[in-house]
């Protein structure tokens, strides 16, 4: 019985002195002054941590797209064409996640990182294409570098072209992978149907880049290495180009020029130029554009001119429209002009997610052939193809003003 009670007053003990540790007095009294107790101090970030700045962002673009004339076989064109229904990941941008951050140096120097890799949502597949190459897993950009307010950034790595990011902001369309024919990033070239090629690459690697933001002006400028043993000027790549704002006006220049392989005949290069003028009237309301871009190879006789015009109305802060055309006009000799003509609906649900209704019309002279895509898509198959989109965009972690 003695032990059973020491036992319990020994239980006992341990029990009031585990509950005094856990809820201390509410009032704690020294040399005859009493206070409550300063509340716990939550765990602080260790300080290498304070100036850092890590987020998620991304685009998730899903659209039904109905065209007629596409090939049955495009492995056997004999095989004829038909009309196709289906769903495309990229019916105004091309689907995205990325990761990136800032890193404050202090005095107004920043240290940058960006991910970003590209997928399609109708299948999971990574856009460039079913194979996904492994060995380029963020195959948009993997860049690091430096910035300093008030003069720019340099950055270094995978990243994209000045003519990407550039007319981006002066096509009508947005550089639509489906029904515009300014995008460059994962198209295919009209040459060879290879993703990616020839005059309508836009990511480059081993990248140094430039870009500064003024008030009246926007700089952007790289050089690529084309790591060749060869000879250091074989597949580098090299361009720059300015946006000026002279409200309510924007006036773009940009060049751009991949060099190719040195031969016996010299150092073939394909060269291309842009000049466009944006405005943006009453208010916004009203946005027209119009332009050109001009692409020469070098060494042979292939060139072109591609005109893009397109004016966006917008109806109310939800609600806007835009028509936008195409005309390329070939400089090869054959004649085989084509032109796109496009209308769209777009509506926002909220103010990250949209909805958009979009129809486009292709055509080619001279027995040309045309399509309403240029981006992860077959060659065309005729001289004329006819496409209408349904799609639902969600936009995370862009800045509400930014290009996408």
């Amino acid at each position: 019985m003695k032990m059973t009670l020491m036992t319990f007053a020994l239980l006992g003990a341990v029990t009031a002195a585990h509950a005094q540790e856990q809820k201390p007095p509410s009032v704690i009294c020294t040399d005859g002054v009493c206070s409550e107790p300063e509340p716990a101090k939550k765990k602080e970030a260790p300080a290498e941590y304070e100036n850092l700045k890590f987020g998620i962002y991304g685009i998730a673009d899903l659209a039904l797209l109905y065209r007629d004339n596409v090939l049955v076989d495009p492995a056997n064109p004999a095989a004829g064409t038909t009309s196709y229904l289906t769903f495309i990941s990229g019916g105004r941008n091309q689907s995205r996640i990325g990761l990136r951050g800032s890193y404050d140096l202090g005095d107004g120097y920043r240290a940058l990182i960006q991910l970003e890799k590209g997928f399609n949502y109708s299948d999971g597949t990574c856009e460039d294409g079913r194979d996904c190459d492994p060995i380029v897993f963020f195959n948009r950009r993997a860049y690091l570098g430096l910035e300093k307010e008030g003069i720019g950034r340099v950055t270094f790595g995978r990243q994209l072209t000045s003519m990407y990011d550039i007319l981006i902001q002066s096509d009508p369309m947005g550089y639509s992978p489906a029904f515009s024919w300014l995008p460059t990033a994962g198209s295919a070239d009209p040459a060879t149907g290879k993703f990616n090629a020839g005059r309508f690459s836009t990511r480059v690697d081993r990248m140094i880049k430039y870009e500064g933001r003024f008030p009246l002006a926007y700089i952007n400028a790289y050089y690529a290495m084309g790591d060749s043993t060869r000879a250091i000027v074989n597949n580098s790549r090299f361009g720059g180009g300015t946006i000026i704002r002279l409200a309510p006006f924007s006036l773009v220049g940009v060049y751009d020029q991949r060099n190719l392989t040195m031969t016996s005949k010299g150092l073939s290069k394909e060269r291309a130029f842009s000049f466009a003028v944006r405005a943006s009237l009453l208010n916004g309301t009203l946005i027209p554009v119009v332009g050109i871009r001009r692409y020469v190879k070098t060494l042979s006789s292939l060139n072109e001119n591609l005109f893009f015009g397109g004016v966006t109305y917008r109806v109310t802060e939800r609600l806007s429209f835009t028509v936008a055309d195409y005309f390329d006009k070939k400089q090869d000799g054959t004649g085989q002009d084509d032109n796109l003509l496009v209308l769209r609906a777009n509506y926002f649900l909220g103010k990250i997610v949209e909805t958009y209704l979009t129809y486009g019309h292709a055509s080619a002279a001279n027995g040309g052939f045309a399509g309403v895509m240029r981006a992860n898509d077959t060659l065309p198959a005729t001289d004329s193809q006819n496409g209408i989109a349904l799609g639902l965009r969600i936009r995370f972690g862009y800045p509400p003003t930014s290009a996408d």
